[in-house]
């Protein structure tokens, strides 16, 4: 299974922007949509469409809690460490990319989360006389940092009262690595200090989920899709405001506790057909006079069987199946075309197909970036 998540590159404009209302519709036939190699795709919906399609009145929920500044509950799909200018100074943050309770997207960030590692006092020495020899060796290779006293018990071994430590406080990550490199070097011993997806650190200590339902409270909610414009709501929340939802009887007064058991990722699951000019000879991806003519989507909430779109997309005129919703594109670079700007419509959190990392996704890279439309395919 391949995953691709970021998915705020692949979109630089508002996705409702590009999908026109034009196509042709019979009940028996199916939808038909031609697609002549445009920047925008007829008929198509958007990742908006589709939640409100399956709505079932939680948005209206939803904008009652945001309105009254209510706990809201949110899932989180994904994350990523960064630094923002909070109050005039570089801070780091938590950002979760996940859903509402009603599928729409939403990006979560975490502030107030203090960057840090611990240095084990050595026996024979005091705090005092530790603190005054790391800061000889920091003093020189961080900006600014701060100490403070602590107490804890020893990861290794068993002990019967807590050992001295020292908390080694620093403004970014970059600071912190530099720093227990530099007291390692010197023979101390360091924990809390790993020194790479600090975010995963962050996440453990704090009792942070990273995937299934937490709740927001005292949050600043801005509406908009100001970071993306695959977001369409933002927060900010303190790191002690946002915790795990592990009853969800504690909020069933506002919001249906059957929508809490429903995980509303959004799964695209897709396959390509490619041709060789020999029959029965296998189309090789580097081979480019073999090429893709069909590439099969369907969209699903995760867990769920039932598809909640099916699109098939073909390079000559096909007869539509009326489950399906069929786009002819006339050839290859259209097909590949087409592809991007659905892939850009539906916004999917987890991209899956069989074998798809290692043929499907490389097959059409390839010929995206002969037919020099790699570029145009994530502008």
């Amino acid at each position: 299974m391949t995953e691709y998540f970021e998915l705020s590159e692949f979109l630089s404009s508002d996705a409702s922007a590009l999908f026109h209302p034009k196509a042709e519709k019979d009940k028996t036939e199916g939808q038909v949509i031609r697609y002549p190699g445009e920047k925008y795709l007829s008929d198509i919906p958007t990742l908006d469409d589709i939640v409100a399609e399956n709505d079932e009145g939680l948005t209206v929920i939803l904008d009652d809690a945001l309105f009254s500044c209510q706990k809201i509950p949110f899932i989180a799909i994904d994350s990523e460490g960064s630094t923002e200018k909070i109050k005039g100074m570089y801070r780091y943050v938590l950002r979760l990319y996940g859903r509402l309770i009603n599928g729409q997207k939403a990006l979560v960030t975490l502030i107030g989360i203090q960057v840090f590692f611990d240095i084990l006092v050595p026996d024979g020495e005091t705090p005092d006389e530790c603190e005054e020899k790391v800061s000889e060796i920091l003093s020189g290779i961080v900006k600014s940092f701060k100490t403070e006293h602590i107490k804890a018990f020893p990861f290794r071994g068993y002990y019967l009262e807590k050992k001295p430590y020292l908390r080694i406080y620093t403004n970014s990550t970059g600071e912190r690595k530099k720093a227990i490199i530099a007291v390692q070097d010197n023979n101390f011993e360091t924990v809390s200090d790993d020194l790479y997806s600090f975010h995963r650190k962050v996440a453990r200590e704090n009792g942070i989920q990273l995937s299934g339902w937490s709740t927001l409270n005292k949050y600043i909610c801005k509406k908009g899709k100001r970071t993306s414009p695959l977001y369409s709501y933002e927060f900010y929340v303190s790191i002690e405001d946002y915790c795990p939802l592990e009853d969800f009887t504690t909020i069933s007064d506002r919001f249906p506790i059957s929508a809490l058991l429903r995980d509303r990722t959004l799964i695209l699951a897709w396959d390509i057909e490619t041709q060789s000019q020999e029959l029965g000879e296998f189309a090789e991806v580097l081979n480019l006079k073999q090429n893709v003519f069909m590439i099969c989507i369907t969209l699903h909430w995760k867990d769920d069987p039932k598809p909640l779109k099916q699109i098939c997309l073909v390079d000559v005129e096909t007869e539509p199946d009326p489950r399906w919703t069929t786009i002819i594109c006339g050839n290859q670079e259209n097909l590949l075309k087409a592809f991007a700007l659905c892939r850009r419509a539906f916004a999917p959190d987890i991209q899956v197909g069989f074998n798809d990392s290692d043929y499907d996704w490389c097959f059409i890279m390839e010929r995206a970036y002969h037919l020099n439309i790699l570029e145009w395919m994530w502008e």
